[in-house]
């Protein structure tokens, strides 16, 4: 378990593959997740990436300033519908996008990805309608 900030920090900023592994797969407390949110800014991206980050979290960095940390909880599949239909509306089409690509999305939202502004986002969601 994911004791502190500062052990998140120095796992995935270390050079060693099982302290990546640790970072990427390992629980921590939801404090924890938090400390690490306000204390390591550039952590947030891959505090979304953890497998077993809490949908807590994940609610919190839906709105993030950075798209990239966006993109990835646009990619976890355990999100909420809330989340997605917060996602749809992105300002950054590079989160729509990844949103296509989520095996949970419900078909309502992918088909409103149809009639997106971008054209790369539609095709891509016309796509994946057709490839089910």
């Amino acid at each position: 378990m994911i004791a502190s900030a500062e052990e998140f920090f120095l796992l995935r900023t270390s050079d060693d593959d099982k302290d990546y592994g640790r970072a990427i797969n390992e629980c921590a407390t939801l404090e924890t997740w938090f400390e690490i949110i306000r204390q390591y800014q550039t952590m947030r991206e891959w505090v979304a990436l953890n497998k077993t980050v809490p949908i807590q979290v994940l609610e919190t960095l839906t709105y993030d300033d950075s798209p990239a940390v966006r993109g990835n909880v646009a990619m976890k599949n355990k999100i909420t519908r809330e989340i997605f239909e917060v996602l749809l509306d992105d300002k950054d089409a590079s989160v729509r996008n990844r949103l296509v690509y989520n095996k949970n999305i419900p078909k309502d939202l992918l088909l409103k990805l149809t009639t997106d502004e971008e054209l790369f986002i539609r095709k891509n969601a016309i796509n994946k309608i057709n490839e089910k």
